[in-house]
């Protein structure tokens, strides 16, 4: 449970690097593959992870992904960010942009009927 709490509140965040990476003409197909690799992951992850339980003990999926994250902070220590060339927004404060934000879900019916569709898919996912 607290793992997929914690892969909750990172999730965003990884997803919102997507546009920093790739140029505008390829963000829709980038933000796909995205997904498609999530869902391969979400597919083929609990056999793998059984196949190393099995082979080397139930640490061992934690000790990898361990690991793995040393990787991951030497791929962001690397990278730099291209500078923007537009004009950049004021910061904007948490509530005010959560507010915002469920204002614009609750007036977009696509976004909303989307919404609704992922919350189902992971709720029935989970359970």
């Amino acid at each position: 449970m607290s793992l997929g709490a914690g892969a909750a509140f990172t999730a965003p965040a990884w997803q919102s690097v997507v546009p920093s990476l790739v140029p505008r003409r390829d963000l829709a197909a980038a933000v796909a593959s995205n997904g498609v690799g999530v869902n391969i992951g979400r597919a083929i992850g609990p056999a793998l992870g059984g196949v190393i339980i099995g082979a080397l003990g139930s640490a061992a999926p934690f000790w990898l992904n361990a690991l793995s994250n040393f990787g991951v902070i030497g791929a962001l220590w690397w990278w730099r960010p291209s500078s923007s060339d537009g004009h950049a927004l004021p910061a904007e404060r948490l509530i005010s942009a959560l507010v915002i934000g469920l204002r614009h879900t609750r007036y977009n019916p696509h976004l909303r009927a989307t919404l609704i569709r992922a919350g189902s898919f992971f709720f029935a996912s989970a359970y």
